[in-house]
């Protein structure tokens, strides 16, 4: 699928779970295997889910925030 935005125009939005995915390192597999659909807020267009940048940079901080406060525990 080609991106139809203009030269320049910013990215705010990916498309849920393949992009989404891609930008984590993971499969979208993974992603569906782990439930992370229900811990970010997903909207449709058309039939197409998209997910926020934001919502991901949310997901990853709260992720590493846990691991690191469950290493500092041990």
């Amino acid at each position: 699928m080609s991106d139809p935005r203009p030269a320049g125009v910013p990215r705010v939005a990916l498309r849920w779970p393949e992009e989404a995915a891609a930008a984590l390192g993971v499969s979208a597999d993974t992603l569906q295997r782990h439930g992370v659909a229900g811990e970010v807020r997903l909207w449709r267009l058309g039939s197409l889910r998209r997910v926020a940048l934001h919502e991901l940079e949310r997901l990853v901080a709260e992720k590493s925030e846990r691991a690191l406060g469950d290493e500092l525990a041990a």
